[in-house]
């Protein structure tokens, strides 16, 4: 079980979060929603070890996120990464599952042929288009063997049909492990319904509903509710 206990950050005299509590299962899909800025990626940037908080504390089945076994059972796909260009897809890829003990190259090169980017790993990921290099971090990721996958906006740059693959991917990947994704997208809302979790007011809370319910109560949050209502009464008046 994931456990995140009385978790304090700041940014400066910004508050991020106050005293934010959560627990996740060790098997399903967690999503997570939110506006833009509300901390999302601070959240998983800090379960990862990359950020520090102000206070709190993290684990893991009892594992904190500066030990070594930590960082073995867990894997990371954020929003925004850099790749080492100069490396091929299969350089890249060897190193990456090397660092993980339960790591399976057999299936990483059966996932490269589902993604259609087998062909591609002799090349340097200098050539990928980001949709390609999306696509060899979901390889590396299902075939980590890791227990604890957190994915941040994972289905951007993906096709339609390597959208639905992965979505089914992660359906299946999640029935032995933990798979947190953070995502605005409608259709991962409906197809992830099971746990959603909204993030506003410094706090992580359940919601329960279809993607056009969660998406009123987002909508609700910060200063979107009020440009909607100044949009629509500015079309209503020309």
């Amino acid at each position: 079980m994931l456990k995140i206990e009385n978790l304090n950050k700041t940014f400066g005299k910004k508050q991020i979060f106050d005293d934010l509590n959560a627990t996740f299962d060790d098997t399903g899909v967690t999503l997570i929603v939110g506006i833009n800025g509300v901390g999302k990626t601070t959240l998983l940037d800090i379960v990862v070890g990359i950020l520090k908080c102000n206070s709190g504390r993290i684990s893991f089945n009892g594992l904190t996120p500066n030990q070594r076994e930590f960082k073995e059972k867990l894997f990371y796909v954020p929003s925004d990464f850099f790749l080492p260009e100069y490396m091929t897809g299969k350089e890249y890829s060897d190193f990456i599952l090397s660092h993980y003990p339960h790591s399976d190259f057999e299936f990483f090169n059966v996932c490269t042929k589902w993604l259609d980017i087998n062909k591609a790993l002799n090349k340097t990921l200098e050539t990928y288009s980001f949709g390609m290099k999306k696509k060899i971090q979901i390889a590396i990721m299902a075939s980590s063997g890791a227990t604890l996958i957190l994915a941040d906006e994972i289905f951007n740059g993906l096709d339609f049909e390597t959208t639905i693959f992965v979505q089914n991917l992660i359906h299946k990947m999640s029935e032995a492990s933990k798979i947190i994704i953070v995502s605005h997208e409608p259709s991962i809302i409906d197809f992830y319904g099971k746990d959603i979790r909204v993030l506003a007011h410094k706090k992580l809370e359940r919601i329960h509903g279809t993607s056009r319910e969660v998406i009123e109560k987002v909508k609700k949050e910060g200063e979107l509710n009020s440009k909607l209502y100044e949009m629509e009464k500015h079309f209503r008046t020309t």
